[in-house]
C-alpha cells in the first residue's frame, strides 16, 4: 500500500523535500501533525457555517422585511415605533 502511495507523483514530490522526509524518520510527528490538524478543521469549519447562515439569514431579512416596510410609511425602519420618528420640533403641542 505504501508503495502504491509513493507512485503518486504529487506525494512523491512532497516526500522528497526536507519535511517530507523530516515526517517519513518521524512517524509520530507525522500522525500529531495530522490529527491536529483535523481537529483544528471542526471548530472552524462551525464557524464558518455559522457565518454563512448569519448572512443568508440577514440578506433574507433585509430582502423581504425590510422592503415590505419600506411600502408601509407607518412603521419604522425595525418596526419597533408604530409611527414614523419625527423630531421634537416638528410635533404640534397637542403631540408632546
Amino acid at each position: 500500500m505504501m508503495d502504491d502511495m509513493n507512485c503518486e507523483p504529487m506525494i512523491a514530490e512532497l516526500l522528497n523535500t526536507k519535511f517530507g522526509k523530516y515526517l517519513s524518520d518521524h512517524p509520530f510527528f507525522a500522525l500529531v501533525l495530522l490529527v491536529f490538524g483535523v481537529i483544528a478543521s471542526v471548530p472552524i469549519g462551525l464557524f464558518l457555517v455559522f457565518a454563512v447562515v448569519t448572512f443568508v439569514a440577514v440578506t433574507v431579512f433585509f430582502v423581504f422585511v425590510e422592503s415590505d416596510m419600506s411600502q408601509n410609511q407607518q412603521c419604522s425602519a425595525f418596526g419597533l415605533l408604530p409611527w414614523r420618528y419625527r423630531p421634537m420640533s416638528t410635533l404640534h403641542e397637542s403631540e408632546r
